[in-house]
């Protein structure tokens, strides 16, 4: 595979966790783990010119399923800094305020 994008891998790390491909799921794991090490989020695409772009959070749903179906506690524990990191970065490049007057 030349690139990952985002999306996509959430149902590629379903499918290969429901094969009981436990292996390759972490590696793509491990994967999204070094581009928020890289780039201080996951972007859209692995593809540098998609850099600057983004989809929803979805590493906390990822480490969901892998302990769902692995029950490895410990990966999970050792990498949930990146959790955090990624949803740090939602709620300071991503979110707006919304003033609601009654």
């Amino acid at each position: 595979m030349n690139s990952m994008y985002y999306w996509s891998t959430y149902w590629l790390i379903n499918g290969l966790l429901v094969c009981g491909m436990f292996n390759t799921a972490k590696g793509i794991i491990d994967n999204l783990l070094y581009l928020i090490d890289q780039v201080g989020h996951i972007p859209t695409s692995s593809k540098c010119y998609y850099e600057g772009r983004t989809k929803p959070p979805l590493l906390a749903y990822i480490f969901n399923l892998f302990l769902r179906y692995t029950g490895d506690f410990e990966y999970i524990k050792s990498n949930v800094k990146y959790v955090i990191k990624e949803i740090e970065f939602w709620d300071k490049e991503r979110a707006i305020e919304i003033e609601y007057k009654d």
